[in-house]
């Protein structure tokens, strides 16, 4: 938590293959090992129902998909940017208040770097408009590395894809203010996690222990 006692959101940014999962579990025990709960979001908050067909993340072939059409694409970007508002205030809001630290993959930001992942066509001039007025989180971290290895730990998407993604989110990302970029490829899981746990104002001795 914050000198104000208050809690804060670590939302993690990274192509596929740059560990965010393995990073996000790490400084989840991180944070309970400093006596602190932790809460987990990956992608929408889900106060708004899903749509069958529509703003699904997928998993494995993520670039596989079709977009939707533009009127639908546009449509989907306020209703997507609307949960994430009412998400932070209704579900966020309540654990920064008990002091808890979120962790969270995948934030509204995801949509200016992929937004085919959720079938939906690259509107840039509405995305950056609707990313500039969502809420931001406290700490934004952003996992890049050597695209080749990113790419044989998870070949999902095409390496000028992973080439692409990681140059929207340095560019993009570095203008909202100040980031945690770390890259995974010359660092361990743990020595990734202590670096943005430090940072953030967490102990890392539990961490320290396993790096002996």
């Amino acid at each position: 938590m914050d000198k104000r006692g208050r809690g804060y959101v670590v939302a993690l940014f990274g192509p596929d293959g740059s560990g965010k999962s393995t990073v996000a579990d790490l400084i989840e025990e991180t944070s309970q090992a400093n006596g602190l709960t932790t809460a987990r979001f990956h992608w929408r908050p889900r106060i708004f129902p899903g749509l069958k067909n529509s703003g699904t993340v997928d998993t494995t072939q993520p670039d596989q998909f079709a977009t939707r059409s533009w009127v639908f694409s546009v449509a989907m970007h306020f209703y997507i940017f609307f949960d994430f508002v009412l998400g932070w205030f209704f579900r966020l809001r309540s654990h920064l208040i008990r002091g808890n630290v979120v962790v969270y993959e995948r934030y509204f930001y995801d949509l200016l770097f992929h937004p085919r992942r959720y079938k939906l066509a690259r509107i840039p001039w509405l995305s950056n408009f609707l990313a500039k007025i969502v809420p931001k989180p406290q700490f934004i971290v952003l996992l890049t590395g050597d695209p080749n290895l990113i790419y044989l730990r998870k070949p999902e998407l095409p390496l000028e894809e992973i080439v692409k993604q990681q140059a929207l989110m340095k560019n993009y990302l570095g203008v909202l203010g100040p980031i945690i970029h770390v890259d995974t490829t010359t660092l361990s899981p743990i020595e990734t996690t202590v670096s943005i746990c430090e940072q953030v104002g967490l102990s890392t001795d539990i961490l320290q222990k396993k790096l002996g």
